[in-house]
C-alpha cells in the first residue's frame, strides 16, 4: 500500500472514529444542540463521500454546496448556543468553505500542487470540526452527570454539615 494511502485511510478511520463517539455522546446526553450538531455531522459526512470525485484538481462543487451548508447549520446553533464548541466548529467549517472559495479563483495553471493543496485544505478542517464536537461533548456529559448526581443528592458536602 502506498504510504499517502496509508495515511489518508488512517486519518478517514480517525475521523470516522471521532464522529462516532461524539455522536453517541450526543445522544446520551440528550441535549437538543448535541444531537442536531450529531445528525449535521453525520449527514454531512454521508453526502461528502456521495459527492466526492477524489480528484480535487477543479473545484468540488457538491462538496462545496455540502460544506456550506454544514456551516450554515453550525453557525445556527452556535447563535443559538451558550457554549463555546459550536462557535469554534462553525469557525472551523467557515475555513473549509474559504479553501473552496480560493480554489474557485484558481486557474488549471496550478497543477498537481494546487490540487494537493485543495486535497489537504478540505481534509485537515475536518479534524478541528470534529475535535470541537467532541469537546462540546464531553462538556454536556459532565453536565448531565453533575446534574444526575445533584438530582440524586451525590455530591461534596461543602458547608461541613451532615
Amino acid at each position: 500500500m502506498h504510504l499517502l494511502s496509508a495515511i489518508g485511510l488512517a486519518y478517514q478511520l480517525l475521523c470516522f472514529a471521532m464522529l462516532a463517539a461524539g455522536s453517541r455522546a450526543a445522544w446520551q446526553c440528550g441535549a437538543h444542540e448535541a444531537r442536531s450538531a450529531a445528525v449535521m455531522l453525520v449527514v454531512a459526512t454521508a453526502a461528502t463521500w456521495a459527492s466526492n470525485r477524489h480528484q480535487y484538481a477543479a473545484p468540488e462543487l457538491a462538496m462545496m454546496v455540502v460544506d456550506s451548508l454544514l456551516f450554515a447549520g453550525l453557525a445556527v446553533l452556535a447563535l443559538r448556543s451558550h457554549h463555546f464548541w459550536p462557535l469554534w466548529a462553525a469557525a472551523f467549517q467557515l475555513v473549509t468553505v474559504l479553501v473552496h472559495v480560493a480554489m474557485l479563483g484558481q486557474d488549471d495553471a496550478g497543477g498537481p500542487s494546487s490540487a494537493w493543496a485543495y486535497a489537504i485544505g478540505l481534509n485537515f478542517w475536518s479534524l478541528p470540526v470534529l475535535t470541537a464536537f467532541l469537546l462540546g461533548m464531553r462538556q454536556a456529559g459532565s453536565s448531565v452527570a453533575a446534574d444526575q448526581a445533584a438530582r440524586h443528592g451525590i455530591g461534596y458536602n461543602i458547608g461541613g454539615a451532615a
